[in-house]
């Protein structure tokens, strides 16, 4: 069991809900897929745990009792207890210990993992929380000073985390496995690169715009939200005024309103 100390914006998150868009209700679920299954993965638990996602810092929890735990996502520059703890690590805490996540350099979310996960109510198949519908995860809401979380373990795994090495171990950052080639220097510039396939209305756009869409640097706009990124930037300038039906879209699509400020 851990109990939240000090929280900005926190929520317990699994990989999502999915099979219900058809009824309105959002797919919810962790922002960064890979970093939540790797926390569970080190702790030897089902990939699709409930996990605890930071996305405002500082963050810190007590431990209520001996636990293993797994940090994933951006580095918190962690602290248990004073001791410094690496991102992408799982590590054995003590009844008692305090857990502290620092602001970031990189990255925005870090992922807490509990050995054998959080134990909330599954609700439409998923422990995720739905903020809009204000269900799911912990009481349908984020984290609160005071909260306390348990989690579920077995026997197998307390007698696997029993012979964790005192340091820990952990997992290479996928940003160190996964490089980007030539567009590594960007990343020095505190830019991310994403790659990006054209896709049915691309030939809609002029080419001058096209090449300034690929080339220049855009924001995330503070009208952002958990189902889509507004990007800032220098607007795309189409061939023709020309309306376009709305349709369904998956994960991952460059949306193109009105204001030729894209959507992901």
């Amino acid at each position: 069991m851990i109990e939240i100390l000090s929280v900005m914006l926190a929520s317990v998150q699994d990989l999502g809900r999915d099979g219900y868009l058809r009824y309105g209700v959002g797919t919810s679920g962790a922002m960064d897929n890979v970093a939540l299954a790797a926390g569970n993965i080190l702790l030897g638990n089902p990939e699709n745990s409930a996990s605890i996602e930071v996305q405002i810092f500082p963050f810190s929890v007590r431990f209520l009792e001996d636990i293993a735990f797994a940090l994933s996502g951006a580095d918190t520059f962690a602290e248990l207890d004073g001791r410094p703890i690496p991102p992408w690590w799982v590590v054995q805490a003590r009844k008692g210990q305090v857990l502290s996540l620092n602001p970031p350099e990189r990255g925005v979310r870090s992922y807490l993992a509990l050995a054998g996960g959080i134990d909330v109510p599954v609700v439409l198949g998923s422990r995720s929380t739905q903020l809009r519908g204000s269900f799911g995860g912990y009481c349908g809401r984020n984290l609160r000073q005071g909260d306390v979380l348990a989690a579920i373990q077995s026997v197998e795994q307390r007698e696997i985390l029993e012979r964790l090495p005192a340091a820990g171990f952990g997992v290479e950052p996928p940003e160190f496995a996964l490089p980007l080639g030539q567009q590594e220097s960007l990343l020095t510039v505190n830019r991310t690169c994403v790659r990006v396939l054209p896709a049915a209305e691309y030939d809609c756009y002029e080419g001058a715009s096209l090449d300034s869409f690929w080339n220049t640097g855009w924001k995330i706009s503070t009208q952002s939200n958990r189902y889509g990124y507004r990007l800032e930037g220098e607007a795309l300038v189409a061939r023709q005024i020309q309306e376009q039906r709305s349709h369904g879209l998956v994960p991952a699509v460059i949306q193109m309103p009105p204001n030729r400020q894209p959507i992901i």
